[in-house]
């Protein structure tokens, strides 16, 4: 099962949020955890084959707990999704971290 881990930015009405989002892809099920704002919470959803997915998961801020549905896509370089809560979108993005190798001698 591949494990992907991205280094991502969260626009929200209160400036730029810096997480990390972890996620493993079987098939077409994604799901994973979300680590922005001090705080980790999971998410799931699908994926197709060219990297557009659907997620629901949700976030905690300093007062309160924010449910969302977030569409996009995601491939092996990058995030990019909307997320869709009540009354409120929030754009997230990110890079994918460059996983170290090991060198045999």
């Amino acid at each position: 099962m591949p494990e992907y881990i991205y280094d991502v930015v969260l626009k929200t009405q209160l400036g730029l949020k810096r997480g990390i989002m972890s996620l493993h892809i079987e098939q077409e099920n994604i799901n994973g955890y979300l680590d922005i704002l001090q705080h980790s919470e999971p998410f799931n959803g699908e994926i197709d084959i060219t990297g557009n997915c659907i997620l629901q998961g949700k976030f905690k801020t300093l007062i309160r707990f924010i449910e969302y549905t977030a569409r996009g896509h995601i491939d092996k370089s990058n995030v990019q999704l909307v997320l869709q809560s009540t009354g409120e979108q929030f754009v997230m993005t990110g890079t994918a971290r460059i996983q170290e190798t090991q060198q045999t001698t």
